[in-house]
């Protein structure tokens, strides 16, 4: 019996499909993108910050990619975490790939 494609997804879903998502337009939703470089070890609960919307684990320390409405809620955000770690601000000029894997 020859399976349908739905049941031939599924099994490979299982072993190789982490989570299946959906990209948005953030520039859209009136959202801007920031990347914070974070230079040293920092706080585990920080990761719950809801402004965090990717968090990425380097040598040298942490890339934060966040999303907000204003570059004040950045602000605040930061000034409550700088006296901790050394950490630099740089916003999302422009998104030139994103989510693009060949196999």
């Amino acid at each position: 019996m020859q399976q349908t494609l739905y049941f031939q997804y599924e099994k490979i879903a299982k072993n190789f499909i982490k989570k299946n998502v959906s990209i948005l337009n953030y520039e859209q939703l009136g959202c801007t993108r920031w990347i914070l470089l974070v230079d040293g070890i920092i706080d585990k609960k920080l990761l719950d910050c809801e402004i965090i919307n990717n968090v990425y684990r380097t040598r040298k320390g942490y890339i934060l990619d966040c999303l907000v409405k204003n570059k004040l809620e950045l602000l605040r955000f930061v000034e409550n975490i700088k006296n901790k770690i050394k950490i630099s601000i740089h916003p999302v000029l422009d998104e030139l790939k994103i989510e693009e894997v060949k196999i």
